[in-house]
Order: C-alpha cells, then structure tokens, then sequence
C-alpha cells in the first residue's frame, strides 16, 4: 500500500489460494504485519475474499488463512 510505512520481510513461500470454487498457486513474496503480497498469473479481483493456504514445515496439513484481495498489481 502506498504511504504504508510498516515493516516488510522479503520472502518466497509457495502457496495456493480458493475463490468461489476455484483453486489457483502462487508465491508469497513479502509480508508485513497486516498482509501480504501474493504473486499470481491470474489474480483474483479486489474485494474478493480468499483463502490462502501456507504449508508449515513438519505438519502435514497447511495453515489456512482468511484474506481479503486490496490491491493488485506489479510487485
């Protein structure tokens, strides 16, 4: 967001996301406290809520997060 002068850590995780049905990857390429930028070859549209699937190193099921689309663009 611009203007938003929190904190963010560069990272690269691999992870999938759920719209209405739909299942698509993507990549985790940096966090802050209060979100994340998802890089996608098909973003969802903003307003849409999602659900961001991380795996977790040693678990067998992935953490499942609840977001909300804000913004999309070029990172």
């Amino acid at each position: 967001m611009d203007g938003d002068t929190r904190d963010r850590w560069d990272v690269d995780i691999q992870c999938r996301f759920r719209w209405d049905e739909m299942e698509r990857p993507g990549r985790v390429l940096n966090l802050s406290e209060v979100g994340a930028f998802v890089e996608s070859q098909n973003p969802y549209p903003i307003g849409s809520s999602i659900g961001l699937s991380l795996p977790v190193s040693g678990q067998e099921t992935d953490l499942v997060i609840d977001a909300d689309v804000v913004h999309t663009g070029e990172y």
